[in-house]
């Protein structure tokens, strides 16, 4: 995601996987009584397409996040090795990612309390 929208290629993977989601899995899942009821998906702001989240585009940050076997958002600065602008980006991706996870989790919380 860049500017808060998926690139074009990428958007037809997550339409891709939504559909495949609300076809497939929710119908299995609903036959099984395997899902939490409406309300606390409502509660924890799930959209009715049953997205959590959306995650932007990690860029070169995966690299560095594999290497120092940390989480994206999780990366310090010192396990960064670009530097000026491009050091900035990153950071900035970071706290953004860290900040997605964060809300993501506290969605999951809500659901399960």
């Amino acid at each position: 995601m860049r500017g808060g929208r998926a690139s074009q290629a990428f958007q037809s993977w997550i339409d891709e996987i939504n559909d495949s989601v609300n076809e497939q899995l929710i119908p299995a899942l609903k036959v099984g009584s395997m899902l939490l009821s409406d309300a606390k998906y409502v509660s924890a702001g799930m959209t009715k397409d049953y997205m959590l989240t959306q995650v932007s585009d990690f860029n070169s940050l995966i690299a560095y996040s594999q290497k120092a076997q940390t989480p994206v958002f999780a990366l310090a600065a010192n396990q960064l090795v670009s530097g000026g602008k491009a050091r900035e980006r990153q950071e900035l991706s970071i706290r953004k990612f860290k900040k997605i996870f964060n809300e993501l989790a506290l969605k999951i919380i809500e659901m399960t309390n």
